[in-house]
């Protein structure tokens, strides 16, 4: 599919760099680094004292990037090249046409862009092993296993982006969620895990967490979905503090290895998992002698929730930390009238909108929602026959509380897709593997052996006719990277300018000036960070009415010598009210009868900038 879609194999290495545009330029850029580096030492300094990303800042790259992976690979790259990588590759000429030279190309794991590439399709494929397997501890069934992988692959344009964005966060950590998972599921299923599952549990997290800045978010739903099965008495209390340890372990070893990330050490993740630890241990035996379940139920939540908040809240203020504060301020814009620069820059991007009818929609013609939904009912149903039976006739209490799980975890991430469409590669993934408790002998107890494989063959071929098509339709997409513009201005960057030039820009581009010349930059698309929320808004300035002395000053302030303008973001909008000028006049509204910026300069360059390049696409100011 990625071959298919941007003809990899036929692209120079300039141009596969382009290729990976906004935040996968800025990470890759980072495993480049390492990779071309002196020596793996020299690389590795070069990512702990970094004057380039952020300049003239000098920054820690791993305390605030999670960079492990792209130090990972280029460490197993420089190894794998010692050992006669480099004669791995195929290397040829080809003619581009279009009046563009010819360009010398290679493919093979000796070229650093398909050793990266493979890392990460292995990884992923691995992981629909591991899924199988979940599929199957849930299900008991090795025909309901298959169904949910099946379902994994038909709805794959709903369930991952790997195959058209491998650099970004998610490709690297969504494995790791799908193994710990299922080692979650393999102690809630036990009558009382092993020490060695509670380690594997805890590596496992610590994997999902290290490559991504948002596992924390899907961690947080996992720590509150547990806490709601112990609430209904289906996870003894031992086993659920174990299981926030274990977490609690892989938080702390995260920490360390991220050199205390302020986003990690502020996070509500990190103020659940104590609430819990503490509510629990301190005062749930208190609350549940004297009070009854219902009663105890909510005063536990409350404190359980109240804690998280305080804690949070308390953490962010001792250590003086915002870096988060635009999280907060997203999901207040969702419900709410409130909106400001950062929030619209969000909701303005389809991935962070609300999940889309059509997304719905194709969930259900591949029978993946209806199954999800019969298995939920069939899990309720089971939970309120038990409260009937005695206590020693509850022997499938482990069984229980995974199948619960799975349901309340399921209910987060269908909440969190809702909210923002771009998390639905959580929600895909929990639906299939609830399609596979469908058509598993739990729910499908009364039918014999052939009635049952009647059963599952009849749902594998109904999931199978819209299924099929989807992925027929994604093999088939078609289509070959160019990006001619973008190749000039980098051209021009590295044959005009000194290598210590300071760029500001659009976000996608300035990651790709620092991919594809390492200048020095002063605003990158990673957003999660205080700081360069501020710088992005200032050099943000150039699409706004601010006069050009304004911008001028701003601009040196910030020790820029070059600024990328690009005319389309003038007027370039996902949905009415989202051209960038637009954010500018909804917080400064008197300034709307004012002249914008990048509109004036198409005719006139104002002094004291002047013009040093310009194409159909990009228009480069020298900041005087």
């Amino acid at each position: 599919m990625f071959e298919n879609q941007r003809f990899f194999s036929h692209l120079s290495p300039l141009e596969r760099e382009l290729s990976f545009r906004t935040e996968m330029g800025l990470y890759y850029s980072y495993y480049k680094t390492v990779v071309y580096s002196d020596s793996f030492t020299a690389g590795l300094r070069q990512l702990l004292q970094d004057n380039v990303t952020e300049y003239p800042d000098t920054i820690n790259t791993f305390r605030r990037f999670n960079l492990l992976p792209e130090v990972i690979l280029s460490a197993a790259y420089r190894v794998f090249q010692q050992f006669g990588g480099a004669g791995w590759k195929e290397c040829y000429q080809i003619n581009r046409g279009f009046g563009q030279p010819p360009i010398h190309s290679c493919v093979g794991l000796g070229e650093p862009s398909y050793f990266y590439l493979y890392a990460v399709f292995s990884l992923n494929g691995v992981m629909l092993t591991v899924f199988c397997l979940l599929c199957y501890l849930v299900s008991d069934s090795v025909l309901a296993a298959l169904l949910g992988t099946l379902q994994f692959f038909y709805n794959h344009g709903e369930a991952t982006r790997v195959q058209w964005t491998p650099p970004l966060r998610e490709s690297f950590a969504f494995p790791f969620l799908i193994l710990q998972l299922l080692l979650l599921s393999n102690i809630l299923r036990s009558r009382q895990g092993t020490r060695l599952m509670y380690l594997c549990l805890s590596v496992a997290t610590l994997c999902f967490m290290l490559p991504w800045q948002f596992a924390q978010f899907a961690l947080l739903t996992q720590i509150l979905s547990l806490f709601g099965v112990y609430l209904l008495r289906l996870l003894n209390m031992d086993k659920f503090q174990l299981i926030v340890m274990s977490c609690g372990v892989s938080f702390i070893l995260n920490v360390i290895l991220q050199f205390g990330n302020t986003l990690l050490l502020s996070s509500y993740y990190a103020s659940c998992l104590l609430a819990c630890l503490l509510v629990t241990r301190l005062l749930s035996p208190t609350i549940q002698y004297w009070f009854p379940w219902l009663l105890s139920m909510l005063m536990e939540v409350s404190l359980v929730l109240g804690g998280t908040v305080g804690i949070k809240m308390l953490t962010s203020l001792v250590m003086d930390i915002k870096d988060d504060v635009h999280i907060g301020a997203l999901l207040l814009a969702k419900f709410t009238s409130y909106q400001d620069f950062h929030t619209q820059l969000y909701t303005c991007a389809a991935e962070f909108d609300f999940l889309s009818f059509e997304t719905v929609q194709k969930l259900t013609t591949t029978v993946l929602l209806p199954l999800a939904g019969l298995s939920a009912i069939f899990i309720i149903t089971k939970v309120l026959s038990r409260q009937h039976k005695k206590n020693d006739d509850k022997q499938d209490d482990g069984d229980v509380a995974m199948l619960v799980y799975h349901l309340v975890q399921c209910s987060a991430f269908a909440v969190m897709a809702i909210l923002i469409m771009r998390l639905k590669l959580f929600l895909t993934p929990q639906l299939a593997v609830m399609a596979s408790i469908a058509i598993s002998p739990k729910v499908l107890s009364l039918l014999s052996n052939r009635q049952f494989v009647m059963v599952a063959i009849v749902t594998l071929c109904a999931s199978s006719i819209v299924g099929v098509q989807n992925l027929r339709e994604q093999i088939n997409i078609l289509d070959e990277f160019n990006a001619f513009e973008q190749e000039e201005l980098v051209m021009w960057v590295n044959n005009s300018t000194p290598q210590d030039a300071v760029f500001a820009g659009a976000m996608p581009t300035t990651a790709t000036i620092k991919l594809t010349t390492n200048r020095p930059i002063v605003n990158h698309p990673h957003y999660e960070d205080a700081g360069i929320r501020h710088r992005t808004k200032q050099v943000y300035q150039i699409y706004s009415r601010h006069s050009p002395q304004e911008i001028h000053r701003t601009l040196r302030e910030m020790k820029v010598d070059y600024v990328i303008i690009e005319p389309s973001w003038c007027n370039r909008q996902y949905r009415p009210g989202c051209a960038v000028y637009q954010l500018w006049d909804y917080e400064e509204p008197d300034n709307v009868h004012k002249p914008i910026f990048c509109q004036t300069i198409q005719h006139q360059i104002p002094k004291p900038f002047q013009q040093v390049f310009n194409n159909n696409m990009y228009q480069v100011l020298k900041v005087n």
